[in-house]
C-alpha cells in the first residue's frame, strides 16, 4: 500500500511541475553555453529536476540579468551574490570562480599589486568593479583603459 501512495504522489507532484526562467550569463564557457550546456547550467537543472521543474534559460550580460531579476522579468538567477542587495531566496553558493590578470608572456608584464593593472590596458566582465574588492574598484576609476 506504501508503494501506491508514495508513486501517487510521484504522479501528483510531476503535474505541478513548473518552467522556471533562469538567467545565466551571455556565454561564459565551460560555464554556459547558448547551446543549454555548461557547468552552471546543468548544475542548475538537475537541481530543479529534483522538483520537477523545467529551466528555460535566458542568456543576458550581467547587468540586464540583474535588472530583469529585480523587476520579476524572469523566475531565478544564476549571476547574483546574496551581497547584491536584493531580496530574494538565495541558495548555497555552487560554484567558485578564482579571478585572475593574465597577459601574454612575452610582454614580460612585472605587476605586484591591483593598483599597478591602472597603467595596462584591461578588460573584465561587466560589474567586476563591484565584485572584486576595493583595491580593485579604485583601480578601475583611476585608470582610462578599463572596460567591462
Amino acid at each position: 500500500m506504501k508503494q501506491i501512495i508514495l508513486i501517487g504522489i510521484l504522479v501528483v507532484t510531476s503535474l505541478f511541475a513548473k518552467e522556471v526562467t533562469v538567467v545565466f550569463s551571455y556565454s561564459t564557457p565551460p560555464y554556459v553555453f547558448k547551446t543549454g550546456e555548461g557547468i552552471v547550467q546543468d548544475l542548475v537543472k538537475e537541481a530543479l529536476a529534483l522538483k520537477g521543474h523545467i529551466v528555460k534559460p535566458v542568456f543576458v550580460n550581467i547587468g540586464r540579468g540583474f535588472e530583469m531579476f529585480k523587476h520579476g522579468y524572469v523566475d531565478a538567477t544564476s549571476i547574483i551574490k546574496k551581497t547584491s542587495g536584493l531580496k530574494a531566496f538565495y541558495s548555497e553558493y555552487f560554484m567558485q570562480y578564482h579571478n585572475v590578470a593574465f597577459s601574454l608572456h612575452s610582454k614580460h608584464y612585472h605587476i605586484k599589486n591591483i593598483a599597478e593593472l591602472k597603467e595596462y590596458h584591461v578588460n573584465s566582465f561587466q560589474g567586476a568593479n563591484k565584485y572584486l574588492g576595493d583595491a580593485f574598484e579604485r583601480m578601475t576609476k583611476a585608470s582610462t583603459k578599463y572596460k567591462e
